[in-house]
């Protein structure tokens, strides 16, 4: 029967050593400190512990490698925004128009956050309108790493509703 002792060091820092007798496989950790930001091994390489309160945040990454938080929502005059800490991204917006003639119409949309470079994403837009007798038909286009052009053909004038959505990469 194996036995595992578990003990505290002398100062009451919080390292704490887990010891299985006659055999070389103790472990030491660190207990995180008050924040809970950092736990780190016997080779004193540091963890990020997460938890409810820090899942959300600014994410980042550092040579491709997350280092922030896992998730970080954002929202300006241009839309909203959701990065995840595995590179992926996600912005969306809702643009009324009024137009006072039909055929092609085109809108810039800047998006409230960049991608990495134009070829990271993949735009859509969904338009609607209230009224039955107008057909739309909705196509975006990537222009730079922070620009959608969209283009709506409308076989009449009206007020028009477009959904648009980038999904790609921030980093």
């Amino acid at each position: 029967m194996t036995k595992i002792a578990i003990q505290p060091s002398g100062s009451g820092t919080g390292t704490f050593t887990i010891a299985a007798p006659d055999s070389n496989t103790n472990r030491t950790f660190t207990l995180p400190d008050a924040t809970g930001e950092v736990l780190t091994d016997a080779e004193n390489n540091p963890a990020k512990l997460f938890r409810r309160d820090n899942i959300l945040g600014t994410v980042s990454q550092s040579g491709g490698v997350p280092t922030g938080a896992i998730i970080e929502r954002g929202s300006n005059a241009n839309g909203e925004f959701v990065k995840y800490a595995d590179g992926t991204m996600i912005c969306t917006h809702l643009i009324s128009e009024s137009r006072s003639s039909s055929g092609v119409h085109k809108t810039d949309w800047t998006l409230p956050a960049a991608f990495v470079d134009t070829t990271s994403y993949f735009p859509s837009a969904i338009a609607a309108t209230s009224r039955p007798d107008v057909v739309l038909s909705v196509t975006g286009l990537r222009v730079t790493a922070s620009l959608m052009e969209i283009y709506v053909d409308r076989t009449s004038s009206t007020n028009t509703s477009i959904y648009v959505q980038a999904i790609g990469r921030w980093f």
